[in-house]
């Protein structure tokens, strides 16, 4: 049997570990600020379940633990791209950045960072899942290594994590799971997610799935590679793995491989589709001059648009209006607040 279909270290029921480590945490907490050159881990350290950790921009240079906390972690705006570039936790190389290993569940968050270099021996660069479920949101893994298992995350023993308009950028695992990895009945919940250049050596240069029921989203898996199978996804032994409304192409040496339910709306190519094509342009008369545009943006700067595939040379224009100071097309009121904008000594 091949490599790619044989599970690691085998599985145990996930949906029942799953479900029991879903917790509704109804109290309110504290927020607590983190600045340049302070310790979000001693944040951690010292908050109480329910509270909110905001960490203000800078490069933050450690390893975390959750510890088992149901906290938010987040950047000051985790949906501003912005905001999230500029809020980094590097690992130096140190270990595995980001780790939840204490049955943390849904109420345990971590939202708007730049997870990068993670190095992990043997699993899980940039972030490590183990029986622990939490959710993970506006974040971009990238440049993260594992030896073994999951470059960029790697989710284990029951996890069921949350990861939702993520991206995960140029992860390298010197065996499987380059972007991310899920054994032993872990089932992710994947949706809104970006895939790129990740790698592994082995099998699953994007993803790699085994043992659980992961589900793939409206992600988007592209140049990512392998050195055996499944350049974009690897479905390992006894995963039943669920993508819909996904893109998969020009990743290598194959797209996907292994048994998975296609939830539709896929597109799965060896090459990338091409771009929609450009709009039609024709001759647009703005004034005296002309421009090659499109109707739309000959519309948008007040010309006459002289019809698709006309061009400027050879083309008649109609006769300006003079008293059409600004050259939309008609004579109005705001011809003559040009006129008053205007007024004086001519340069």
């Amino acid at each position: 049997m091949l490599r790619s279909l044989i599970c690691h270290n085998g599985f145990i029921p996930c949906c029942a570990a799953c479900l029991s480590l879903v917790v509704v945490n109804l109290a309110v907490g504290d927020e607590i600020h983190v600045h340049e050159g302070e310790s979000i881990q001693a944040a951690i350290d010292g908050a109480m379940d329910g509270d909110e950790i905001v960490v203000h921009p800078a490069t933050y240079h450690e390893l975390i633990n959750f510890s088992g906390k149901a906290i938010t972690l987040r950047s000051t705006d985790p949906a501003d791209p912005a905001v999230v570039v500029s809020t980094i936790i590097d690992g130096d190389g140190a270990g595995t950045v980001v780790t939840c290993n204490s049955g943390e569940a849904s109420n345990t968050v971590l939202s708007g960072f730049v997870i990068t270099n993670g190095y992990a021996v043997p699993a899980g660069g940039g972030m490590h899942n183990s029986g622990s479920s939490p959710t993970i949101t506006h974040c971009t893994f990238a440049d993260n290594f594992a030896h073994d298992l999951g470059g960029g995350m790697c989710n284990r023993n029951a996890s069921c994590p949350t990861v939702v308009n993520c991206t995960f950028i140029n992860n390298l695992c010197s065996d499987i799971g380059g972007g991310m990895y899920s054994s032993h009945s872990s089932s992710p919940t994947v949706a809104n997610c970006t895939f790129i250049g990740n790698s592994s050596n082995h099998d699953g240069g994007g993803m790699y799935n085994c043992g659980g029921s992961p589900t793939v989203t409206n992600c988007t898996f592209t140049g990512n590679s392998a050195g055996e199978y499944g350049g974009g996804i690897c479905i390992g032994y006894l995963s039943s793995t669920t993508v819909a409304d996904s893109v998969i192409c020009a990743n290598t040496p194959d797209q996907i491989i292994g048994d998975y339910t296609d939830g539709g709306g896929n597109l799965i190519a060896q090459y990338a589709p091409p771009p929609p094509p450009a709009a039609p342009t024709g001759a647009c008369c703005l004034g005296e001059g002309c421009l090659d545009l499109s109707e739309a943006y000959c519309d948008e700067a007040g010309g006459v648009y002289m019809g698709d595939d006309t061009a400027c040379v050879g083309v008649e224009c109609p006769d300006p209006c003079p008293e059409d100071i600004n050259y939309d097309g008609k004579v109005n009121i705001d011809d003559i607040f040009a006129v008053l904008a205007a007024w004086g000594p001519c340069p």
